[in-house]
């Protein structure tokens, strides 16, 4: 039986197995009101058509209505960067971990660079908020299109993929580079993480500060009984 797994998922189990057995295992929804992740969804879709070279008029003349001044701030700092040819565009790879694991996720874009590719990813929340160097998305991409990328001969060299982060809200950018070491590093800790969850038996931990703030305290009551 094949187990698959996003980054999402590890974050989901590493924050706590409780809830990650509650999302992806009985698909437990909570109702949420989230207008930022609202704003992160049109934000990224208006991106995704612009780089497919699809008519994107009408939906910019939405931006300038007024309650859409936080969503056109972003647009424009978008456009700023000047990004406009890409390989890829909302790519999903799909790659072997282990015989019975695999790895998958959509990439925003990746483009061409003078000796390899780059991972690009849009961010609408605050750099702070993100450690680009070790957090699981940036463990995975490089880790996962890497490996499809190298057996498809698109690549040879680890030092010839990089991902950068672009912070809109920040007008900040963040790239991290791949290389033999941390390669190996990612696929042993994706190894290890990936495998504690195809083996995972509802592990459900004790009732601890962070159950209190967490959406799914509802359903778990923070032991899960």
């Amino acid at each position: 039986m094949i187990t698959t797994i996003t980054a999402g998922m590890i974050k989901a189990f590493e924050e706590c197995p409780a809830k990650f057995d509650l999302i992806y295992n009985q698909h437990v929804e909570i109702p949420s009101n989230d207008e930022f992740a609202e704003k992160g969804k049109k934000l990224h879709a208006l991106i995704n058509y612009s780089l497919k070279k699809s008519d994107i008029t009408k939906m910019l003349t939405v931006l300038d209505k007024p309650e859409n001044a936080d969503l056109k701030a972003l647009w424009d700092n978008f456009t700023a960067l000047g990004i406009e040819d890409c390989e890829e565009s909302e790519f999903t790879f799909y790659t072997p971990l282990t015989e019975t694991i695999r790895l998958t996720g959509r990439t925003d874009a990746i483009r061409k660079t003078e000796n390899g590719y780059e991972i690009l990813d849009w961010k609408t929340g605050k750099s702070s908020n993100i450690d680009a160097e070790t957090n699981w998305q940036t463990i995975m991409y490089l880790y996962g299109i890497f490996s499809l990328f190298k057996h498809s001969k698109k690549i040879k060299h680890c030092k010839d993929l990089s991902m950068t982060y672009f912070f809109l809200s920040e007008n900040l950018q963040k790239t991290v580079n791949l290389d033999e070491k941390s390669y190996a590093e990612y696929g042993q800790k994706l190894t290890e993480i990936c495998t504690k969850i195809e083996n995972s038996n509802k592990i459900y931990p004790a009732n601890t500060k962070k159950c209190g703030k967490c959406a799914f305290n509802i359903e778990c009551k923070g032991t899960y009984k």
